[in-house]
């Protein structure tokens, strides 16, 4: 069973050079450290942007450019020259590792937004966010600083690959023997899909605020040692249990009443 990623426009990746760049399909996803350009954002505006339920805000300077997102809504870029917020939808995103890409076509080319964790500080007043923010399109790039304004919320949730941490509280091992253990949330299509290390497995759920219902996982029967079938059993009963879900410091703890019975990272 293949995982049920989306496939977007051409992922085109950043280079920091100068702003008005033509975008190149060799070049590799960004890092915090090789973004080194990050014109301060207009943080006073992320009151105003929790107060609208806006879950992802970011924004930079010279030119000035916004980005906001929702779980329910998708992502509203506005750039120079753009006279309406432009929406794009809410797809699953590809991730590199811990920046999460972003991309779709629009009216005038195709468009890459970076979401690149590792923190971001306003070189003027010192503020620090949770992320640099880049955004790509075929003649320009775009960075600042932004931040998850409901850490918990379900946008934080959606696409990223979390690895397994641990199970009831006892760590498991970093990889099985075809990988590490994974679990991916796409909001917009409802459906859960991973990796148990050995086999991969999809399904429906159902999250009404932080209450989470993981449906019955459908998964592919390939053997594999006894240590790696004794996770993936072990793996796919917890899922089963989930009642609710939180994001905490150390990750994503998925919840049976108060006890957390998956960690992921």
């Amino acid at each position: 069973m293949k995982h049920s990623y989306l496939l977007f426009a051409p992922l085109l990746a950043a280079a920091c050079t100068s702003p008005k760049e033509t975008m190149s399909a060799s070049d590799s996803a960004p890092t915090a450290e090789n973004i080194p350009a990050r014109p301060a954002p207009d943080t006073a505006q992320f009151a105003n942007y929790r107060a609208q339920g806006v879950e992802f805000a970011a924004s930079g300077r010279e030119p000035a450019w916004a980005l906001t997102g929702r779980a329910d809504q998708g992502w509203d870029v506005q750039l120079p020259g753009d006279a309406p917020l432009r929406v794009l939808p809410l797809t699953l995103p590809r991730q590199s590792g811990d920046t999460l890409v972003y991309a779709a076509a629009t009216p005038t080319g195709p468009l890459a937004v970076y979401l690149v964790a590792g923190g971001c500080e306003d070189p003027v007043s010192g503020e620090k966010t949770s992320h640099t923010v880049l955004i790509r399109t075929a003649t320009a790039r775009y960075t600042g600083c932004g931040r998850y304004l409901r850490p918990a919320g379900p946008l934080a949730l959606h696409g990223r690959r979390w690895t397994l941490a641990a199970i009831a509280g006892r760590p498991v091992p970093a990889a099985g023997p075809r990988g590490a253990a994974q679990l991916q949330f796409d909001l917009k299509q409802g459906r859960y899909n991973g990796f148990t290390g050995c086999n991969r497995f999809m399904a429906p759920f159902v999250r009404v605020d932080a209450r989470l219902t993981l449906k019955p996982a459908v998964a592919t029967r390939m053997a594999c040692p006894g240590p790696a079938m004794a996770l993936e059993t072990a793996y796919l009963r917890q899922l089963s249990q989930v009642q609710a879900y939180a994001l905490r410091p150390d990750g994503l703890h998925l919840l049976h009443g108060d006890s957390t019975v998956l960690r992921f990272r």
